[in-house]
């Protein structure tokens, strides 16, 4: 008897259906696990630009004593490290970081003296809804995280 006789026989296939399930279920596993796995990717960006400029205020401290001042400043797409009026190092922000300095005195220029002192500041940004910030010494450069929503 013939396959298109019998209603009951079948080849060894799959039909269109059971394909175009598959291909669903793969998609969706697909979505959870991109998703999974672009978080924990923005957030080391996050912190490595972070510590990038952890790593210009600590350089900013040596500059302050070895050239008599040094200064960090924020425009909209990044963070420099200046002294004797020259640009000495950068820091490229992430555009979907919202980073911003702050200083008691509300500047967003943050200045080293001589002895590579400076009053104490903020480095703040905000990571999914919640307000992070590290709190910088001014006289030490000892500094301390902490969250807030």
């Amino acid at each position: 008897m013939s396959a298109v006789c019998n209603p009951s026989y079948r080849e060894g296939g799959f039909t269109l259906l059971e394909v175009l399930a598959v291909v669903v279920i793969l998609a969706m596993a697909t979505g959870v696990l991109a998703t999974h796995f672009a978080v924990p990717t923005e957030r080391a960006k996050q912190e490595a630009t972070i510590a990038a400029v952890l790593d210009l205020d600590a350089r900013a401290r040596l500059l302050g004593k070895s050239a008599g001042g040094a200064a960090l400043g924020l425009d909209e797409e990044r963070v420099v490290l200046a002294a004797r009026g020259q640009l000495v190092a950068e820091v490229t922000l992430d555009p979907n970081l919202e980073l911003r300095l702050r200083s008691k005195s509300g500047n967003a220029k943050i200045v080293f003296d001589g002895a590579g002192r400076t009053e104490s500041y903020r480095i703040e940004w905000t990571d999914g809804g919640i307000v992070r910030s590290i709190r910088i010494c001014g006289d030490t450069g000892w500094h301390d995280e902490e969250s807030r929503p």
